[in-house]
């Protein structure tokens, strides 16, 4: 009887896992999502004030829970900038008009917002209670005035634990974010993923790999599925794509 393939766990936000996931099978690699948080929506009646007044040239929207915890047709024609495809398919979705699409993490998306002409001087940022603040400071630093309005929180599954638990240990682990390192970290013992390759979608979760201890870290040359199925390859030791 053959050795089972090896197996990459994807830990990332729900939806997130299980399109890096399909990404990875479609390339040939045997992938189990790890689903390690729940989105729980948080009062909307801020957002929905300052959406009504208007009164900013962007909205900054760093993941599509922002715009999906709101009621439908809530962007009503507002500019948006959004970090990635995902978030602005969902912004679109919500009625906003998306100016902007940094593909390659919260700085790029600054960098086009500050590049863009008229050069927007206000901007409101639709934030998870959690989320780090790169394009913030970026923006900041430029002098724009940034007004930020939490409109959701991420919580660790229940489930995730038992799931990690059940689940045969993997040849390597992509993390989604430093939190799903984080989460990773204090539900599976060190001896399950801190020899294998950790794999990052970006610079800040390839530092909270070395943090965590993780003896050799992957990051990829970018966020998108293609990226990240190059980086996985390289830490399977099946040709570059990462750095």
């Amino acid at each position: 009887m053959s050795a089972p393939r090896p197996l990459v766990w994807v830990v990332a936000t729900d939806e997130t896992a299980a399109r890096w996931a399909r990404a990875l099978e479609q390339a040939g690699q045997v992938a189990l999502p790890l689903a390690w948080s729940e989105v729980l929506p948080l009062e909307p009646g801020p957002a929905l004030a300052a959406l009504a007044r208007g009164d900013f040239d962007r909205v900054l929207v760093t993941s599509a829970y922002a715009v999906e915890v709101l009621p439908p047709g809530a962007g009503a024609g507002r500019p948006a900038a959004c970090v990635g495809a995902r978030a602005a398919e969902a912004a679109a979705a919500a009625g906003f008009e998306v100016r902007e699409v940094g593909r390659r993490g919260a700085a790029d998306v600054a960098a086009r917002v500050l590049a863009a002409q008229p050069a927007p001087r206000r901007v409101l940022f639709l934030a998870t209670s959690e989320a780090r603040e790169e394009a913030v400071e970026a923006l900041r630093g430029e002098g724009v005035r940034v007004d930020r309005l939490d409109v959701y929180r991420v919580a660790v599954r229940p489930a995730f634990a038992t799931e990690l638990e059940r689940a045969r240990d993997p040849a390597a682990v992509l993390a989604g974010s430093p939190r799903a390192v984080d989460a990773l970290v204090k539900a599976a013992p060190p001896g399950r993923w801190q020899g294998v390759p950790c794999v990052a979608p970006g610079p800040t979760t390839g530092a909270a790999w070395r943090a965590a201890g993780a003896a050799k870290v992957v990051e990829a040359a970018g966020p998108t599925p293609e990226d990240l199925v190059a980086a996985v390859g390289a830490a399977l030791g099946e040709g570059g794509g990462a750095r």
